[in-house]
C-alpha cells in the first residue's frame, strides 16, 4: 500500500456519499438541528428514528406522516438498535458524549453535532442539481462552506444537468449491448480536458445524444 505524500499534512477526512435510502439512521435529539438532520435523511428515503424528550413540530408532523418515528423520551444505551448512521445533536453534552461512545462501540458512524471530532463522520454543505451533487468542506467552518458552495453551484448549472443525463443515458446504452469498449472511446471524446466549455456551449449533451 502506497503511503501518503509526506509533503502533505492528513487530517483524516475522506468525503463519501452516502445512498439514504439503503441506510438507517438514529438521530438523538429534538431540537432545530436534530430536526434539519432528521428531515434531510428521512426526505431522501432513509429509515429514520428519532429519540428526545421533546421534538419540534417538523419532527412531530413528520413522525404523523410517517416519515420518520419518534420516540419521546430520553436516550438509552440500546436505542443504536441496527441504526447504521448515528446522530447525536441534543443540547446537552453529556449525552452527546455517551451516545458517541455506544456508537463506537457498535462500529457505527457518528455524527456529534457540538463536538464533531469526537465523531467519525460530519455532515457539509452540499446542494444538487439533477444528477449533479456539489459537497463543500470548511474544515468545520460552516458557514464559510456554504458561501463557498454558492459560488461554485452559480456555474454548474442546468447545462451540466443535460450533459450528465445525456452521458449517463449514453453509458447505460452501450453498456447494455456489451460494447463497453465503445464507452471508454465515447468517454475519452466527450470527456477531455476542454469538458466544461463543451458543457457550457451545449456540445456535450448534443454529441453525446447522437453518437451512434
Amino acid at each position: 500500500m502506497r503511503n501518503a505524500d509526506a509533503t502533505q499534512p492528513v487530517d483524516g477526512r475522506v468525503a463519501i456519499v452516502v445512498h439514504a435510502d439503503r441506510v438507517r439512521v438514529l438521530v438523538v435529539g429534538g431540537g432545530k438541528v436534530a430536526e434539519r438532520k432528521a428531515l434531510a435523511f428521512a426526505g431522501q428515503g432513509a429509515a429514520v428514528r428519532v429519540v428526545a424528550p421533546r421534538g419540534e413540530a417538523g419532527l412531530r408532523e413528520a413522525a404523523a406522516a410517517g416519515l420518520l418515528d419518534l420516540i419521546l423520551r430520553a436516550y438509552q444505551g440500546g436505542d443504536i438498535g441496527d441504526a447504521e448512521l448515528v446522530i447525536a445533536a441534543t443540547d446537552d453534552r453529556a449525552t452527546n458524549a455517551r451516545v458517541a461512545a455506544d456508537a463506537r462501540a457498535a462500529h457505527r458512524l457518528c455524527n456529534v453535532v457540538d463536538k464533531p471530532d469526537e465523531g467519525s463522520f460530519s455532515s457539509i454543505a452540499q446542494r444538487t442539481n439533477g444528477p449533479l451533487l456539489i459537497a463543500v468542506g470548511a474544515n468545520g467552518v460552516p458557514a464559510a462552506a456554504t458561501r463557498i458552495l454558492a459560488t461554485v453551484t452559480d456555474r454548474f448549472d442546468g447545462r451540466y444537468d443535460d450533459a450528465l443525463g445525456a452521458l449517463r443515458s449514453l453509458r447505460e446504452r452501450l453498456l447494455a449491448r456489451g460494447a463497453a469498449s465503445e464507452w471508454e472511446r465515447a468517454s475519452s471524446a466527450l470527456i477531455g480536458d476542454d469538458f466544461t466549455a463543451r458543457v457550457e456551449d451545449g456540445r456535450v449533451a448534443r454529441e453525446a445524444a447522437a453518437w451512434p
